[in-house]
């Protein structure tokens, strides 16, 4: 048979009369927009990979004019629903925001029960009416005399019985299966896209052919301009070129807003695809935009790609490798480059394997394939060695090493009918020789879960309706201890913390909560985690102090160091599906799996900024970076912690200064310093990185810190209390505090032997200071009095002359007595931010300008802290739990470029300070905490390309970017 562009229907050929009169009957001029897209194509992975793409970016791209990206939205799951049933809840939103149905009926699909249950979906709550089908393999046909499809036609369950009469289809069965977009052929494309738009097909064409050919005439018109513009004078070609080069510019600055609004949607579902496209639009148009869709980039896991769906994944090696478990095989990953190390395959291509799990050595790794539990020694993992095998007698269901890893145990299925599983125990002390100890046999067919404690002595067990704990005796066997109050609510996912007895468990119909089961028979409840439900994998920090959570499209990251009283540290989105996760050794990272062909990866604890240190406790957080070495010094408490951070991504601590309460000599033993300590009122760091000045409530110490592991004291000036801060000037030869009600000035040029320059009286307590970058101007601001008649006040001193400070007049917004908490000069001198009660403000210090303050829109409440970055370029302001981040490129119209928010929810900033190079930013918050965040986009841009995956294919660029040469952002392997 001939096919062409024709839709059958009713035993007959036609072109385009049915979906032409099917438009005139109304259902193409009055659509109801459900939400988001014009339609959802259902598909069988397995047939249709390639041409179900192919025709989603053909539909959203017909008859689109040259200046838009596309012209429908068409949602389309591209993951293999067949091996993650867990997708079922993204694909129903899917389904419940569109408004046709658009099924690629073909053998495979009409045996999928994924997609007869999108369809029979759509049939309960949709009408058949906006229902399309497009046959992709032959033997499409219609029973006139049963009045439903013929036994042989392609079609899923549910679509018989469906229609009373033959529906209209379009033939795509001599299409390959394997076809690109390009090859789905014009006719056949606008008889599906003529219903979903609304227009007729004929009339659809048309446009498709004019747009075409107004595409070719604007080229050509280009050519002829250009022709004419040759004959022009000099000046005249100048204009032009310029308009050329405007046009590009605009032209380039949509194309990047919309691959940034692009990258947010796809940045849980193909975390890959979103980052080069960040990556593509930080290259085409240098913005506020996408400067702040950088700096909030790595918020984006990495993603490790596997070729099959994955099931479970683990560390090994102390975080050397990944164990990717897929149905076909094992794959061992680098989780830096994502390089495939091996890949541990069956010569049975019949047996499928469910889980991998690694042992706490990091070295052995055990892996259930078929009826059968192997056992590897991966010492290195490129070269992984087979230790054992050993029969299971069925599919082992869940795998679980002991704290020691000496035992082992296994559930496999006994009898689905009878509800019966058998767990059994190994002693693999001598992995080529396992030992079998106990076995039980539980009453659940699906053990999906289970968990051995630290010590080995407690075997936690999802049975279906509730948790049965077992008693471990010193000969292996297994005794029932008690089962955690059951419910209506089913477990699904089991952790044990790597020390003590607090047992996690996840809930599928409920929240996720922890146990302590010190005493398995008597288990307490510890704390339910509000807000948290259908939990299928949960996972402890190395240290036990994190517990992560993961379910249909997120991850939570909670504290648990009360476990009482959990608080949320993080909710980064991921694919939906997602239902196994596991922590790099040391913590830093963690890896999701279950949500498609791969593994993503998150910095941990707080995906978004680089690293995150635990400063001290819940006091005001102080913070001052050296220059060039890699040191911040934090002040908390009681004294000052330094910080190796030459890599921000593990910051260490070097050395510690404690605040004495009385003055001590130069010869007084550091021990004496670790008395009588006083909380931390600032802390300032010397230009040459070598001097660090300390302020308490009392005094200020000056410590000698060339040697950041063994700071040494060096003098302490008494003062009045500190309220204000501390700050060296530009050159480190002076040194300002603010203590009670006055500015004092210090030479400490020998830091062991200040001498008191100058000193300024303040009418209330000063608030905050700053030295401008030459040095010659201090900026101090004084709080309001006790009383309206004393309002705040903010000066400039030229300390290198004897003239009184200036007064800048009153700030917007500040007559009502707000406060000024913070200041900063921009790095050219020409501007000082300050932060108060009110809101952030700019003021000119040069030219006419001067002093006449302008506010920040959009700052918000108030801004306790700022800080200009020291190449111009941002200017970040603290306003609650939120870091603004500021493009400050034209300081008299600073543009709003992000917000980083604050790890632990309802934690206040404290402090800014950007590195003296502008490579990061540091924010210090109330509970003890600073969290370091990359600010180079450069260096943000080359991160966004490491593990992205398979690159971006010429096609697929095409699509996103027509008209534009083929040069991918992030090169390497291109996507099939």
């Amino acid at each position: 048979m001939v096919r062409s562009s024709r839709i059958r229907a009713a035993g007959r050929d036609t072109i385009t009369e049915p979906l032409n009169s099917l438009v005139g009957m109304g259902l193409g001029t009055q659509i109801v927009t459900v939400s988001g897209y014009d339609a959802f194509i259902s598909y069988s992975h397995e047939h249709d990979r390639t041409l179900g793409p192919a025709l989603q970016a053909s539909l959203e791209r017909f008859a689109k004019p040259w200046r838009k990206l596309r012209m429908s939205r068409i949602f389309i799951d591209k993951a293999n629903l067949a091996a993650s049933p867990e997708l079922w809840g993204s694909v129903q939103e899917g389904l419940a925001s569109s408004r046709w149905f658009i099924l690629l009926a073909s053998d495979d699909a009409a045996r999928s029960v994924w997609v007869d249950r999108e369809v029979r979906w759509w049939l309960e709550h949709r009408s058949p009416d906006r229902l399309l089908i497009a046959a992709t393999s032959p033997g499409m046909e219609w029973d006139q005399a049963e009045r439903d499809w013929s036994a042989a036609a392609p079609v899923p369950p549910a679509l018989r019985g469906a229609f009373a009469a033959e529906p209209l289809w379009i033939d795509l069965s001599d299409l390959p299966p394997g076809g690109r977009a390009s090859q789905v052929p014009a006719d056949r494309v606008a008889a599906v896209a003529a219903p979903i738009r609304g227009v007729p097909k004929d009339t659809l064409i048309g446009e498709h052919l004019r747009e075409h050919r107004r595409t070719m005439r604007l080229a050509g018109s280009a050519v002829a301009v250009l022709a004419v513009l040759t004959v022009f004078a000099v000046i005249a070609s100048v204009v032009a070129v310029g308009q050329r080069n405007v046009a590009i510019r605009e032209l380039s600055l949509a194309q990047a807003r919309e691959l940034v609004a692009d990258a947010g949607t796809l940045s849980g579902s193909q975390p890959g695809l979103a980052r080069q496209y960040l990556a593509q639009a930080y290259r085409m148009s240098d913005t506020p935009l996408t400067e702040g869709a950088l700096l909030t980039s790595m918020a984006i896991p990495r993603i490790v790609a596997a070729s099959s769906q994955v099931n479970t994944v683990a560390y090994g090696g102390g975080g050397a490798w990944l164990a990717i478990a897929t149905p076909k095989y094992v794959l061992l990953a680098d989780p830096v480059t994502g390089a495939e190390l091996s890949r541990i395959t069956y010569q049975d291509s019949a047996v499928a394997i469910n889980r991998a799990v690694v042992g706490p050595d990091g070295h052995l790794l055990a892996v259930s394939a078929g009826d059968q539990l192997d056992l590897w020694q991966v010492t290195d993992p490129r070269h992984p060695v087979h230790v054992r095998t050993m029969a299971l007698g069925g599919l082992a269901a869940a795998l679980a090493f002991s704290g020691n890893g000496k035992t082992l145990a296994a559930a496999r299925e006994i009898s689905f009918f009878a509800s019966r599983s058998e767990v059994s125990l190994w002693n693999i002390a001598d992995p080529a020789r396992p030992v079998p100890l106990g076995t039980a046999v539980v009453p659940s067919s699906d053990v999906s879960s289970m968990a051995l404690s630290a010590d080995g002595r407690t075997l936690a067990v999802d049975v279906g309706t509730s948790t049965a704990l077992y008693d471990v005796q010193d000969s292996g066997a297994l005794a029932i201890a008690g089962h955690l109050p059951p419910s209506d609510i089913y477990p699904d996912a089991i952790a044990f913390a790597p020390a003590g007895h607090l047992l996690a468990i996840g809930s599928i119909n409920g929240p996720a909560t922890l146990w302590d089961t010190t005493d398995p028979a008597r288990s307490t409840l510890v704390a339910s985690l509000a807000g948290v439900t259908d939990v299928e994998g949960v996972a402890f920090g190395p240290d036990g102090r994190t517990l992560a959570t993961v379910g249909p499209g997120s991850v939570v990251l909670w504290n648990l160091a009360v476990p009482g009283t959990p608080t949320t540290l993080a909710k980064p989105s991921t694919s939906a599906g997602a239902d196994d996760l596991a922590f790099l050794p040391d913590g830093r990272m963690l890896a999701t799996a279950g949500g498609g062909d791969g593994v993503d990866l998150w910095d941990a604890p707080e995906p978004g900024a680089l690293s995150r240190i635990a400063a001290g406790d819940e006091n005001r957080t102080w913070i001052a970076i050296a220059p060039g070495s890699g040191l911040i010094s934090s002040g908390n408490g009681a004294g000052a912690t330094l910080w190796d951070v030459a890599d921000l991504q593990d910051p260490r601590p070097l050395g510690t200064v404690t605040n004495p309460e009385v003055t001590t000599g130069p010869d007084t033993p550091s021990s004496v310093l670790l008395q009588k300590a006083q909380l931390t009122e600032g802390v300032a760091v010397d230009p040459a990185g070598r001097v660090l000045a300390l302020a308490s409530e009392t005094d200020v110490s000056l410590w000698n810190i060339s040697e950041p592991s063994h700071p040494v004291w060096l003098k302490t000036l008494a003062e009045n209390a500190i309220f204000g801060g501390v700050a060296f000037s530009p050159d480190g030869h002076l040194l300002a505090i603010a203590d009670r009600q006055r500015i004092t000035l210090w030479d400490v040029t020998d830091p062991a032997r200040p001498t008191l320059v100058r000193h300024e009286t303040t009418p209330t307590i000063p608030s905050a200071l700053a030295f401008s970058p030459d040095g010659r101007i201090l900026a101090y601001a004084a709080s309001p009095g006790i009383t309206p008649a004393i309002p705040p006040g903010l000066w400039l001193w030229h300390v290198t002359g004897t003239a009184a400070p200036t007064r800048i007049p009153q700030l917007p917004a500040c007559a009502g007595g707000c406060a000024i908490d913070a200041l900063a000069f921009s790095p050219d001198g020409q501007s000082l931010a300050a932060g108060t009660t009110a809101g952030a403000y700019l003021l000119p210090v040069t030219g006419q300008q001067a002093g006449q303050a302008r506010q920040i829109v959009g700052a918000g409440g108030s801004a306790d802290a700022l800080a200009f970055s020291p190449n111009g370029r941002f200017l970040a302001i603290a306003a609650g739990s939120d870091t603004i981040v500021w493009d400050t490129s034209t300081i008299s119209a600073p543009v709003q470029a992000a917000i980083l928010p604050a790890e632990t929810a309802g934690a206040q900033t404290d402090m800014i300070a950007f590195s003296p190079n502008s490579r990061f930013l540091a924010t210090a918050y109330d509970d003890g905490t600073i969290s370091i965040w990359d600010t180079d986009l450069a260096d943000l841009a080359s991160r966004l390309c490491r593990d992205t995956g398979p690159t971006i294919s010429q096609p697929e660029w095409n699509q996103l970017l027509p008209g534009m040469s083929y040069h991918p952002p992030c090169q390497a392997t291109p996507r099939r």
